[in-house]
């Protein structure tokens, strides 16, 4: 029965009216991952996230697709897009980077992460990115894998 009424639930682009959602599905998304922040920093990480949600989704900067259940967000993915100095395999230096792929607990398993992120690839390739890159959970490697993601032996990363 929920497997139906997914098929039927609405993958859209967000729009900024979203955003407070937006901003509560990635602070659960954190919570998830073992990534929660301290209490007291809690207040200040989801204001600073409304703030930069709030400045580049109207940019265009980051755009973000949701799963609609009748005015309920239950999942969301973002991309953002960056433009590099052309380089032999990308002469335009336009790629992107996949953020924020979470779908509510009680909405998992049922095929949603698998549409809002076709509708992030299909974005990608209409945009015409030569490079889309992602971190994956051990969840989500396998989907990533059915869309011919790889993984980058190659990357490095620097945290302060």
């Amino acid at each position: 029965m929920a497997d139906e009424k997914n098929k039927t639930m609405m993958i859209r682009e967000a729009v900024v009216a979203d955003i407070p959602r937006l901003v509560e599905l990635r602070m659960r998304l954190f919570a998830d991952v073992g990534m929660a922040p301290e209490p007291a920093e809690t207040e200040r990480l989801r204001e600073a996230t409304r703030a930069y949600f709030s400045q580049a989704m109207p940019e265009g900067v980051m755009r973000t697709w949701v799963a609609d259940n009748d005015g309920e967000l239950v999942g969301t993915g973002s991309v953002i897009e960056f433009i590099r100095p052309p380089y032999p395999a990308n002469l335009a230096g336009r790629e992107a980077y996949v953020l924020n792929m979470y779908v509510l607990e009680s909405h998992r398993r049922q095929g949603l992460a698998r549409r809002i992120f076709a509708a992030i690839m299909d974005d990608a390739r209409a945009r015409g990115y030569a490079k889309v890159c992602l971190h994956a959970s051990p969840d989500g490697k396998a989907l990533y894998e059915s869309f011919d993601f790889v993984t980058n032996p190659t990357a490095m990363e620097w945290h302060v």
